[in-house]
């Protein structure tokens, strides 16, 4: 049974944006985990020497790291900065196998998380680029290059500032949200996912929540903690929110923020710094630095860690690697961009596979009050299936989303849930040897049913 609200945001509904036609995302969209499979990354790097020699090793370093377990497509201003960056690879002997550029003027500034490329699934496993940010320009232009449906969400949905754990519920820190009722209601429609909004980093410039927080696998969080409680109240007010809905949280321990000069290239120009879209860099004095453990990129079984020649490093790198058992810990420092208000998931967009690795359709049958679910054709190398519960009394309109077990077959019953409720939605996520991730079914193909006409 199709529900009237399913219908209405069903309905594309056009913008011009940069004299495109975008259209606004259709229902049925998923936006993957960062911990599922990438084919890649985007590295804004812009040109050789935009930030300094420690930030061009600190890209140089993440590319390498890329390359070793997806393709690394380094994001540039022109064509001319090319054979500049491919020199400088040479010179720290890395290899350019799994290499990529992309030259374009649509790039604004390295800050390509925000207002870059966000990619979703649609249900039969169609990839698309699904952008809220505040330049639409590079999106069109990624989605023009790879041939793929480009949408728009009406909201400033910048990239820093949104984390999806794939199937259960979408984070974001409250800090630039003007009208919360408006934003919860807004992505649900387009993700059928709620939205869980986080209290912010304090006097943190941006906002967003990749300063402090990071979903690293199916129900688990890894989130700041400081020395000072002026920084750590926040901190640990949403640590017990994210224990309330029945997350694993690991808390890492983040150098002291500090105050440093502004540079005088990032006054004059604010596009150096990182700062919501309508922010302005101050005009001169003391510029609040944010040394963060959590604005990394995971990809393919290993995590990039920002490290800051800290004597708090080793504590971090113990951390991920006890969140993350069956990752590959790099450590790279990240000392010179973080002064500009961010750090490598800031400069770096996701690139999930072109067709999610699932089986075929979750199947669902009612043993009396018990559902049993199945699924065939499992990936290769395959460890383990975590299923998530939605139940949904009334419908889609609220969510109680409950990760409800662990299995290592195809099939698992989840016993007494058909008994007083409407709906019922399963999804399945898959757990690889090398701990990547990935969503085999979702709510369509089998994987719901409506009580009131099923039984």
């Amino acid at each position: 049974m199709i529900s009237d609200r399913s219908v209405i945001v069903g309905v594309l509904l056009v913008f011009v944006i940069s004299g495109q036609l975008v259209a606004q995302p259709p229902y049925d969209l998923r936006p993957p985990a960062e911990f599922e499979a990438h084919e890649g990354m985007i590295i804004g790097w812009l040109y050789l020497g935009s930030y300094g020699a420690s930030a061009d090793t600190m890209w140089a370093r993440a590319v390498e790291a890329i390359g070793e377990v997806g393709t690394a497509y380094v994001a540039v201003r022109s064509s001319g900065a090319i054979s500049y960056i491919t020199n400088f690879l040479q010179s720290l002997s890395i290899s350019l196998d799994n290499v990529e550029f992309i030259a374009t003027g649509t790039m604004v500034s390295v800050w390509v998380r925000d207002y870059g490329t966000g990619f979703a699934y649609r249900e039969d496993g169609t990839r698309v680029v699904v952008e809220g940010g505040y330049e639409q320009a590079f999106p069109q232009y990624i989605a023009n290059l790879w041939g793929l449906e480009h949408y728009h969400v009406p909201l400033s949905l910048q990239g820093g500032n949104y984390m999806s754990d794939g199937s259960s519920e979408i984070a974001i820190s409250s800090a630039p949200v003007g009208n919360p009722t408006i934003w919860q209601q807004t992505v649900r429609s387009y993700y059928d996912l709620p939205l869980h909004m986080l209290p912010p980093l304090q006097d943190e410039p941006c906002g967003h929540i990749d300063m402090y927080a990071r979903f690293v696998a199916p129900r688990k969080v890894v989130l700041s903690q400081y020395d000072s409680p002026y920084y750590n109240n926040n901190m640990d007010l949403a640590a017990a929110e994210f224990e309330a809905r029945g997350y694993e949280v690991h808390r890492v321990l983040t150098p002291p923020v500090i105050s440093t000069m502004i540079p005088e290239d990032a006054m004059a120009d604010p596009s150096l710094l990182h700062l919501p879209p309508g922010s302005k860099a101050p005009t001169g004095g003391l510029w609040d630095v944010f040394r963060t453990y959590t604005n990394g990129i995971q990809c393919n079984g290993c995590y990039l860690l920002p490290v800051y020649n800290h004597e708090y490093d080793q504590q971090a790198i113990d951390v991920f690697q006890a969140a993350l058992p069956d990752h590959e810990i790099i450590p790279i420092n990240c000392n010179q961009i973080i002064q500009y208000g961010g750090a490598l998931h800031c400069t770096s967009s996701d690139i999930p596979p072109t067709a999610p690795a699932r089986p075929g359709h979750l199947t669902i049958t009612a043993v009396g009050d018990d559902a049993v679910l199945t699924w065939t054709g499992s990936p290769i190398g395959v460890s383990e299936y975590h299923v998530f519960r939605r139940a949904a009394p009334l419908g889609f309109q609220e969510h109680l989303d409950e990760y409800v077990a662990s299995a290592s077959g195809t099939s698992w019953t989840d016993s007494g849930v058909l008994s007083g409720c409407a709906t019922v939605v399963y999804q399945v996520l898959a757990v690889s040897t090398n701990g990547v991730r990935s969503v085999l079914s979702s709510r369509s193909g089998g994987s719901s049913f409506d009580l009131s006409t099923t039984f």
